[in-house]
């Protein structure tokens, strides 16, 4: 849900503007119609689980947002960070090796 691309809201209208991946998906699980398409009900105790886990979604987004500008920063092996530990379990922590894109570890 934290995917960022941008993608059209409408092929067909591009008056209807962007939604980044994750907005798009969000939208799906939460949304009863797709445009004039009713989506099928989620069983409610699903549902219920669903919206404890997307309420923090918005605020994760911006974090990824910010992080995003200074993420050479988290590179330093010793930079003190906060992880995230189970659902939403933030803990102090410190950079020890970091996982690029392409796979390799940075040390």
């Amino acid at each position: 849900l934290l995917d960022d691309q941008e993608v059209p809201v409408s092929t067909r209208d591009p008056s209807a503007g962007t939604t980044t991946i994750g907005e798009y998906v969000e939208s799906l699980i939460t949304q009863d119609h797709y445009f004039s398409t009713v989506l099928p009900r989620m069983p409610i105790v699903v549902k219920r689980q669903l919206d404890t886990r997307l309420a923090q979604v918005g605020q994760d987004r911006k974090r990824t947002k910010a992080n995003r500008k200074i993420v050479e920063m988290f590179m330093e092996r010793g930079t003190k960070v906060e992880a995230c530990v189970g659902d939403d379990d933030w803990r102090p922590a410190t950079v020890v090796e970091v996982l690029t894109d392409s796979g390799s570890y940075q040390h």
